[in-house]
């Protein structure tokens, strides 16, 4: 005969441990946050640092939240807008705007590339957009920004001191550009038919969807990739750091954003704060004081990820609003 509590306990022992790893996921971001600015704060002055900081021109702040709405929210919901009107399924200006703003406050807390999700469930849910094709078009415009984000870096390090070698990493955009050919799309194709009933169709369609965009196409979106990180962090950093009296050149402030920009994008802090503040100093310690360059990158932390979620915050509601009532009208059909 067993024991009441044994089997108890056997039942709640699998759920307690499926728990765990879902809590450490969910807090290590905050705590990699909180560890790194602790790391910052120890080798850096934060009184002297909050003093530059609030020596920044309001009209300068003006004209860098003004470029962060342009990139972050005008910029970025044009990119995705333009590769699912390419497969045929098109969205509104203003409603690519609004779910936009509303994606922004779960990009900032959620770990990496995990907010997408939310937005992929929604385009499915209130647009008819299949998740095939929402995951096609975020992993086309991750492609569009490996190659934005590596073109320049090897255009602007070349100004760097280090400049024989770097002029060959443009070779590290030959994998990316690999993936546009034709050559490589028909040999997908081909492995797709030899996939399992709903997988291989879901692969098909993700693929019809690579096939779907044309050069005129790409060229736009790499142009808008482009404008994307120059507006916003390239020239909010050139902006911010002028004012605070960095002298940086603008190739050093182009390559070493870039750089910071592909550091952050991996789960190491909630929307790299913490990260991108330590990488200023790091990478900008020969033309400025570090409480200096600590006041500069948490301008730019701010800035670049705490304002547009803010931005967003209001909206929220209301696509989660939308979100549920399809649910709802799905439920009664």
């Amino acid at each position: 005969m067993t024991h009441p509590d044994k089997d108890n306990a056997a039942r709640e022992y699998p759920a307690a441990r499926a728990f765990f790893p879902k809590a450490f996921i969910a807090i290590l971001p905050v705590a990699l946050t909180v560890l790194t600015i602790l790391v910052v704060l120890r080798h850096v002055d934060p009184k002297t640092a909050y003093e530059h900081l609030l020596l920044i021109h309001p009209g300068t702040l003006a004209a860098v939240f003004l470029a962060s709405i342009i990139s972050k929210v005008f910029l970025a919901s044009q990119k995705w807008r333009i590769c699912l009107a390419s497969a045929g399924y098109k969205i509104g200006l203003r409603q690519s705007i609004l779910i936009q703003l509303g994606y922004l406050p779960a990009a900032l807390i959620l770990p990496s590339k995990t907010g997408e999700l939310a937005r992929i469930m929604y385009l499915e849910r209130c647009h008819n957009i299949p998740s095939e094709v929402s995951l096609s078009a975020l992993v086309y415009d991750n492609l569009i920004n490996i190659i934005v984000l590596i073109s320049l870096l090897a255009v602007s390090w070349s100004y760097l001191p280090r400049e024989g070698v770097a002029s060959y990493r443009i070779l590290l955009l030959l994998p990316v550009l690999l993936l546009f050919s034709g050559r490589f799309r028909r040999v997908l194709f081909r492995a797709a038919n030899h996939l399992p009933g709903t997988v291989g169709k879901r692969f098909q369609n993700g693929l019809d969807f690579f096939g779907n965009i044309g050069s005129k196409t790409f060229l736009l979106l790499i142009a808008i990739g482009f404008a994307y990180r120059l507006v916003a962090p390239v020239f909010t950093a050139l902006l911010l750091m002028r004012d605070l009296g960095i002298t940086a050149p603008a190739a050093a402030v182009c390559a070493s954003t870039t750089l910071i920009d592909i550091a952050v994008s991996f789960p190491i802090g909630i929307g790299g704060v913490g990260a991108r503040e330590a990488l200023y100093i790091i990478l900008f310690k020969a033309y400025g004081h570090p409480a200096v360059l600590l006041a500069a990158g948490v301008a730019a932390s701010f800035v670049e990820k705490i304002f547009p979620a803010l931005l967003g915050l209001p909206f929220v509601y209301k696509l989660v609003l939308n979100y549920f009532v399809h649910a709802g009208d799905d439920g009664s059909r």
